[in-house]
């Protein structure tokens, strides 16, 4: 991403608060090498009665369209469906384990560097998902609590193009995204959403998401000390459940994500046929029901 002068975007940047806007996408910006982040601090797993954020929605048991099941206890296991193709159940202290055996260099440092002031920091999206799946990871985003002027604060190098509340930082390996902890409302033209509400948990964040394996989160709150910080797998709509049965759910309401953009729709069968798995039957209902929408994409 090039160096412009920052745009003021049509959010305002106190906590919770948004005012309409039309936001636009960002470019991806262009790759270039920068100097090595400082050493890692050292990840130790979350000992047994650590809580971990985990659901499970398989069809016998699926919730009602727009709610969110139970929490888990500590140390429960996503397990798949009967019947379903499954590669067996994820523990979720496992996963987490195995998330932070992956996780880059490059993009633990920014988790640390959001942490030491004072914001809460997750990995979220398709690297989790694809470290999970034993996948190549290439896309390590992140999302805080933090706002875009105070992640340019921290980041004195980063770029913000946008008003989606999206930070681009370089790094070594590439351009990371970290955008701010947000809600969308107002999908008025089946694509994008024309109002954004910035916000403080990252639950909240990962309920605007497309699909469950897509909504998961990997870090922790904010405080100087990784050894004593409580960094967790995040897993609020069954996430790890629906990987175990290799199942591509829509997170809450099919109708309603479909209705809000449409090009989920397309992502949904993009994503069943290059991981291989199934799309459950309610948001294959909603694919259907919702076809027409296509005709919206440009």
């Amino acid at each position: 991403m090039a160096d412009v002068p920052l745009p003021r975007p049509g959010l305002d940047a106190g906590r919770g608060r948004g005012e309409p806007s039309t936001p636009e996408e960002p470019d991806t910006p262009a790759e270039s090498p920068t100097p090595e982040p400082a050493a890692r601090d050292k990840w130790e797993p979350l000992p047994d009665d650590a809580t971990a954020s985990v659901g499970s929605h398989g069809p016998a048991n699926a919730p009602e369209w727009g709610t969110r099941d139970g929490r888990r206890e500590p140390g429960a296991v996503a397990t798949p469906a009967e019947g379903s193709a499954a590669a067996g159940p994820i523990n979720p202290e496992t996963a987490g384990a195995k998330i932070a055996g992956a996780v880059p260099e490059p993009v633990f440092d920014l988790l640390r560097r959001l942490w030491a002031a004072g914001h809460a920091a997750y990995i979220v999206g398709g690297s989790l998902r694809d470290v999970l799946l034993d996948r190549p990871a290439t896309d390590w985003d992140l999302a805080t609590d933090a706002r875009p002027d105070e992640i340019l604060a921290i980041f004195p190098d980063a770029t913000y193009e946008n008003q989606f509340g999206t930070v681009g930082v370089r790094r070594r390996n590439g351009v990371h995204e970290i955008t701010t902890f947000r809600s969308e409302h107002e999908y008025a033209d089946f694509r994008r959403p024309h109002r954004i509400e910035f916000g403080d948990w990252i639950e909240d964040d990962l309920a605007r998401r497309d699909f469950t394996i897509n909504a998961l989160a990997w870090g922790g709150e904010p405080g100087p000390d990784a050894t004593s910080r409580e960094i967790r797998l995040v897993d609020p709509h069954g996430g790890l459940a629906d990987l175990a049965a290799r199942r591509i759910r829509a997170v809450g309401n099919p109708l309603d994500r479909f209705g809000e953009d449409a090009l989920r729709m397309i992502r949904a069968i993009r994503l069943a046929a290059v991981l291989e798995f199934e799309i459950e039957p309610l948001t294959l209902a909603a694919i259907r029901e919702r076809a027409d929408l296509v005709g919206y994409l440009s």
